[in-house]
């Protein structure tokens, strides 16, 4: 696959040991194969026809297991997923659904793809430094990397933190913004010690990456203050005219060069 990424089919498969749940999808009595679909990535190579609910029977005719395992040399078992990681972008592959709603079989020809995170997981491949500064407050988007050189080990994150782990995509420029730190000035006084956690809107805008967030700053110089909302409905709230005056000498008194990492400044006209 030539991508810094394996291509992944893009869903979460349950075991279909229990007898009841297998009667209850329509599966075959006495059979031992396929695997539940419980979860489709929005952005993945499955999300052209496979649904949630779907039980996934085979890839290119190998049969899965109820644990979604495939033969793999004489005796051995490997996950299914290696069928579709050692394709190359683009390729074609086929799927074989027992689709209960309807009560039959369906083949759909895919196309192989990498799956992009919603949290990156390795640096210097998907996740890549970056940072905004607004009154203050410095905002990241949330990744591994980032994660573990806060917290260490991802068992010591935040519980809704560790959730976004799991969660995929929308639409390819989402990120999960994070308040990473708050540089002590006048601004922002009484939020010196905020968690870091996720922003969810700003001036009542959702937030959907940083580059977005840095232009909604933009956009909205005019305001008369500037609304943070962050889980839990924790909120921040600067004044802006405070918060344009004193930007320079903040970053000044804290020796950052720009008030943005270079990736969301380089869209922008000469």
């Amino acid at each position: 696959c030539r991508s810094p990424r394996l291509c992944d089919l893009g869903v979460r498969l349950q075991n279909t040991r229990s007898v009841a749940l297998r009667q209850h999808r329509g599966l075959e009595p006495g059979s031992e194969t396929g695997a539940l679909v419980s979860d489709v990535a929005p952005l993945s190579a499955a999300a052209a026809g496979v649904k949630a609910g779907d039980i996934l029977l085979a890839i290119d005719d190998v049969p899965l297991a109820e644990d979604g395992s495939i033969p793999f040399r004489d005796a051995e078992r490997i996950g299914y997923d290696f069928l579709v990681s050692r394709r190359v972008v683009g390729d074609s592959f086929r799927v074989t659904l027992w689709r209960s709603d309807e009560e039959k079989k369906v083949e759909l020809q895919l196309s192989a793809s990498p799956v992009p995170r919603l949290v990156p997981r390795k640096a210097g491949v998907d996740a890549v430094p970056s940072y905004l500064v607004l009154g203050g407050l410095v905002f990241v988007p949330l990744s591994l990397p980032w994660l573990l050189a806060r917290y260490s080990e991802v068992r010591k994150v935040p519980a809704d933190l560790q959730a976004k782990l799991f969660e995929h995509k929308e639409h390819p420029e989402e990120e999960v913004v994070v308040l990473s730190k708050v540089l002590a000035a006048e601004v922002n006084y009484g939020y010196e010690d905020f968690p870091s956690c996720q922003l969810l809107t700003f001036n009542g805008m959702k937030v959907q990456s940083l580059r977005q967030l840095r232009q909604m700053a933009m956009a909205g110089s005019e305001e008369r203050f500037l609304r943070f909302v962050m889980s839990f409905h924790l909120e921040i709230v600067l004044d802006a005219e405070l918060c344009w005056e004193t930007h320079a000498n903040i970053l000044d008194q804290y020796g950052i060069k720009e008030d943005s990492s270079p990736d969301l400044r380089d869209a922008e006209p000469p």
